[in-house]
């Protein structure tokens, strides 16, 4: 990511209640603490992990139709 002054991430939201609000790398930090949950501060796995595991549980014979 750029620096923090950069605002060529920034973007305009207007909300349902009409107030505009501005968003810059934050748009990316939320959905990236989903694979990388020490971006903000937790010890787990990601979801991709998680999946990957749940599915090596499952018996050999549905493995393929679960990552489908």
């Amino acid at each position: 990511m750029k620096g923090d002054g950069d605002t060529s991430l920034e973007r305009s939201y207007k909300l349902p209640d009409g107030q505009e609000i501005s968003i810059g790398k934050e748009r990316f930090i939320c959905p990236e603490a989903l694979f990388q949950p020490s971006t903000i501060g937790l010890q787990a796995m990601g979801i991709h992990e998680c999946i990957h595991q749940s599915v090596m549980r499952c018996d050999m014979d549905v493995r393929l139709d679960c990552y489908s």
